[in-house]
């Protein structure tokens, strides 16, 4: 710079001379002493230029690979956000699948609990109807023999007297009759209640009463029919 600033000077003086009128071999004289200092200072101007521009030069290179290393590490982050967002996303399908599959599984358990209950019904009315369906048959078979004795009883009836009203033969029909009901109670509880309990007291009568003979067993009960 105090170079420069020395150049600025003698031109400036130079400027100051020419303006004067100096003879000819003088003002010779004089360009011939200051060339040299003014080649010098253009020399180290333009020394001084080029080095402005070379540092000029060397920190825009270093501006450019800062810049370059600053893009770098910009991109690498980009990519490592672009990755953790895929990964957040990625867990958050993998949380969203595993919600899915507890869900199906607890349907899954409530279908078979609501299956195995209906099943446990449907096996418990089988069982009813299979039971039912054999009491059916069991009432169905004794009502019919109990109504074939009451036709025989009824045809006895019309024929068979109470041995003419003797009191004796009435009272042991009366004896006859009380042990028999008591018989009849027993019978019932049996059967479950499905028979009438005049039907079983006319069977304890007339299967079960084996001491009387067979014609006032028939009589005995065909005074129930009375």
């Amino acid at each position: 710079m105090a170079q420069l600033a020395t150049m600025v000077t003698l031109d400036r003086q130079h400027q100051r001379q020419s303006s004067i009128a100096v003879p000819g071999p003088m003002a010779d004289s004089i360009v011939r002493q200051l060339y040299p200092e003014f080649k010098k200072v253009a020399e180290s101007s333009a020394k001084v230029a080029n080095d402005l521009v070379q540092s000029v030069e060397n920190h825009e290179k270093e501006l450019h690979a800062k810049f370059e290393k600053y893009l770098e590490g910009r991109s690498r982050s980009t990519s490592l956000d672009v990755a953790r967002l895929e990964l957040e996303r990625e867990q958050r399908c993998h949380a969203e699948a595993e919600s899915e599959i507890v869900c199906a599984e607890q349907s899954v358990v409530k279908a078979e609990k609501r299956e195995q209950v209906r099943v446990d019904k449907l096996k418990s009315s089988a069982t009813a109807l299979q039971k039912s369906g054999i009491d059916v048959a069991k009432e169905q078979s004794m009502r019919e023999m109990y109504q074939d004795m009451i036709d025989k009883l009824a045809e006895m009836k019309s024929t068979v007297g109470v041995n003419g009203g003797d009191p004796s033969a009435a009272s042991k029909i009366t004896r006859r009759k009380r042990a028999a009901r008591a018989r009849t109670l027993s019978l019932t509880s049996t059967y479950g209640g499905f028979l009438d309990s005049q039907l079983v007291f006319l069977l304890v009568i007339i299967k079960c009463d084996e001491k009387l003979p067979r014609e006032l067993r028939y009589a005995t009960a065909a005074t129930i029919l009375v």
